[in-house]
């Protein structure tokens, strides 16, 4: 996919719709980021996340993403 829409509404209503938010992961000074905790956590999220929502879930946001972004005019592919 590549483009995550950060920001886009649709994109943000198809998400939460699946039970998640995408949410970039930035570098500061007082927290500083530990990637384990974070692989950890997005590992435990897919998988309650799968439970919820079936197996193919990824695909099914990945092209309810992809129509987002070519109704947005976001881009197009």
């Amino acid at each position: 996919m590549g483009k995550i829409l950060y920001g886009n509404p649709c994109v943000t209503e198809v998400t939460k719709a699946f039970g998640f938010e995408y949410i970039p992961a930035f570098d500061s000074p007082d927290e500083p980021r530990n990637d384990l905790q974070i692989w950890a956590h997005n590992f435990v999220t897919s998988i309650a996340i799968t439970f919820r929502n079936g197996l193919l879930w990824k695909r099914k946001v990945k092209k309810r993403i992809r129509y987002c972004a070519e109704t947005s005019g976001d881009f197009n592919g």
